[in-house]
């Protein structure tokens, strides 16, 4: 399994950060791969909730469907998922600490190719990596794009 780890800080408190972290129905307001989310299960987010997502493949080569659920949540601090397609098995993890300047997002991203997509990991791993990168700034970009107006 190979782990690749991101950080950003985000000018805005925690609980806002994690509101639209945790908001499933804007997955694709700021992941581009994101084609479509379809809620399997009723429950609210925690632990055991899953849910379907249509993905284009990161390295352009068509669509993929992932069944993600929810390994770890800790409201305003963890988000952790496991998603299980074809391709791989991915474990995303965001930690969100305040400072002085906001929250400091850190994102890891655990990957292990499965099924025939192993003899091709060095290129799966390169292509997610290089979407997965830019993940933390699109997702920053959106939620100061899309902020609720403070009331002063």
């Amino acid at each position: 399994m190979s782990q690749f780890s991101w950080a950003k800080t985000v000018p805005l408190p925690p609980h806002e950060v994690f509101a639209v972290l945790s908001d499933t129905d804007k997955l694709q307001d700021w992941n581009p791969i994101m084609e479509e989310v379809e809620h399997v299960s009723d429950r609210p987010l925690m632990p055991g909730a899953a849910w379907i997502e249509k993905k284009k493949s990161p390295d352009g080569h068509g669509t993929y469907r992932a069944a993600v659920r929810v390994v770890e949540f800790d409201e305003g601090k963890t988000l952790s998922c496991m998603f299980e397609s074809d391709r791989a098995t991915v474990q995303r993890r965001y930690d969100l600490h305040p400072n002085e300047r906001g929250t400091r997002v850190s994102y890891t991203l655990r990957v292990a190719p499965r099924g025939w997509i192993r003899r091709f990991s060095g290129a799966f791993e390169t292509a997610l990596v290089r979407h997965e990168e830019g993940a933390l700034s699109r997702f920053a970009t959106f939620i100061m794009r899309n902020r609720d107006p403070v009331d002063p």
